[in-house]
């Protein structure tokens, strides 16, 4: 009868660990940088003579290299809340990002619209919304798994409570992706019940002048899982240009993200090592009868 030596058979059994290992560092999220946007959507952004597409916002001058898009316009996310969201591409005057050319902003501008007064004058209205949230929906985690969310963020704003990013993390039970929010009837839990973490603008982080990167542990409670992002700014819209805007639950400026990813985090490498040194003490005992 054929038979693997001890050393052969921890070896095969070290290999496939470390290929356990591998696999676990694989992305799980799609579009993590906000790269892939339909070429063919149309930001209908206020503040522009006319709509433009994602191709020729990113081709046009600097300082008009942003657009407000349905969440659907970019691949892989749907919305958690809010109408909009806002994509920027590198050039636009803010500070660039190094994963691509795109990024987002999910405080922005979509509640407020110019319209013309009884006397002709162009005036700014609001619905008194700016907030916006994204979400992605996940398959097939292991119940009980730990996994590791990374994103880069930066704060528009230098103001504490202006710039917030909270994180959600929930089964995908809870929500309703056709409906774009979680449901609002008593059965389900509130949104806010699935906050995990939250960022803002931080001194010591200096993540105003710079993207800086964030990293928390997640935990699957189901097989079906699904993140998201929404902004949580509270400023007022205290700019000039804005005077005829009343407060909202936002101010346009705050909330921007790049570079998601979420992987599973790997079994503690002192637990492969004693369960192969448990599978090599019980070969050897099987051979030595």
């Amino acid at each position: 009868m054929f038979r693997l030596s001890i050393a052969k058979t921890v070896a095969i059994v070290a290999a496939a660990f470390s290929l356990q290992s591998s696999a676990s560092a694989i992305n799980l999220i799609s579009n993590g940088s906000f790269e892939t946007v339909d070429p063919n959507a149309v930001s209908n952004d206020y503040k522009m003579s006319a709509s433009r597409t994602y191709d020729e916002i990113a081709k046009d001058t600097a300082e008009k290299r942003f657009g407000l898009f349905n969440t659907s316009d970019v691949t892989g996310w749907t919305a958690l809340y809010g109408k909009q969201i806002e994509i920027d591409v590198n050039g636009l005057g803010q500070v660039d990002t190094s994963f691509g050319n795109n990024y987002i902003e999910l405080d922005t501008h979509f509640g407020v619209k110019e319209i013309l007064d009884d006397k002709g004058n162009k005036r700014r209205v609001t619905t008194n919304e700016s907030n916006a949230g994204i979400a992605q929906s996940l398959k097939f985690l292991t119940v009980g798994a730990t996994y590791e969310l990374s994103f880069w963020f930066r704060a528009r704003t230098t103001n504490i409570e202006d710039n917030i990013l909270n994180i959600y993390w929930m089964p995908t039970s809870s929500y309703d992706p056709l409906k774009g929010v979680l449901d609002a009837s008593a059965v389900l839990p509130s949104i806010q019940e699935f906050i995990k973490g939250t960022v803002d603008y931080k001194l010591s982080d200096d993540n105003n002048t710079k993207w800086v990167q964030y990293a928390q542990k997640l935990v699957a409670t189901s097989s079906e899982m699904t993140i998201g992002f929404g902004a949580g700014g509270n400023a007022q819209w205290l700019s000039q240009d804005w005077a005829d805007v009343v407060e909202t639950n936002g101010n346009k400026e705050g909330a921007q993200l790049d570079n998601v990813s979420l992987v599973a985090v790997p079994a503690p490498a002192s637990i492969g090592l004693f369960g192969l040194g448990l599978l090599a003490l019980g070969l050897r005992r099987r051979m030595s009868k």
